[in-house]
């Protein structure tokens, strides 16, 4: 860009002229609008591993060729964060870009029996970003975050459960259901023909449809 000027002393232009033009150019310095990404939350049920997964939209005004950086990756008991194609992610990973075409997609497996969001900090899950262009100092942070729907699977037991007892020796057993959410009744539907079962009373015979409550993850 320029700009262009005269000189004029003030009196007419017949009595004194006008000067030349004189032209000054302008030097617009380019400055560097850093890339840009935005935080999200993603949906999904208990027990069951994501959909594959980008990272949000990437955006650079100028069109520099862009890399996205993990920076955080929760520990094992919070989850497992994969590629689509079954590599881990860790920690330091980086994935060069040009806006969103060639970022790869994730996975995220929770935790067994896991649930909850934000709000329940225990199982809290966030896979932790930047996105930098080639002038960029400080990037910023960015996370893709995870809401754990609870669903209600049926409760659990040990199958077979074999048990070794002496010839004319009471033995004590232990019947080992499992349901971490939710109370469950045992319910007893067949005893051996031989012998008596007794309650842990010792008092309290086992008879057939005998029902007993458990609480979660007892």
């Amino acid at each position: 860009a320029t700009f262009t000027y005269i000189l004029n002393d003030g009196r007419p232009a017949a009595q004194m002229p006008d000067s030349d033009p004189f032209t000054f150019p302008i030097s617009i310095n380019p400055i560097n609008f850093p890339p840009y990404s935005s935080n999200t939350t993603i949906t999904i049920q208990q027990d069951r591993p994501s959909r594959a997964f980008r990272l949000p939209t990437v955006v650079d005004r100028e069109g520099d060729r862009l890399s996205v950086t993990i920076t955080y990756v929760p520990p094992p008991s919070r989850g497992l964060f994969t590629l689509s194609t079954g590599e881990p992610v860790f920690e330091g990973q980086t994935f060069n870009a040009s806006a969103n075409s060639g970022l790869p997609t994730f996975v995220y497996y929770p935790p067994p029996f896991a649930f909850g969001d934000a709000n329940n900090n225990f199982y809290f899950t966030e896979l932790g970003y930047r996105v930098a262009d080639p002038f960029a100092a400080n990037p910023e942070p960015y996370a893709v975050s995870f809401a754990i729907t609870p669903t209600n699977p049926l409760p659990q037991s040990t199958t077979p459960v074999i048990f070794s007892v002496l010839e004319d020796t009471p033995t004590r057993l232990a019947i080992p259901p499992q349901d971490h959410d939710a109370w469950v009744n045992v319910t007893m539907i067949k005893w051996p023909p031989d012998g008596q079962l007794w309650g842990m009373d010792n008092v309290t015979p086992v008879t057939n449809h005998l029902t007993k409550t458990l609480s979660p993850g007892n």
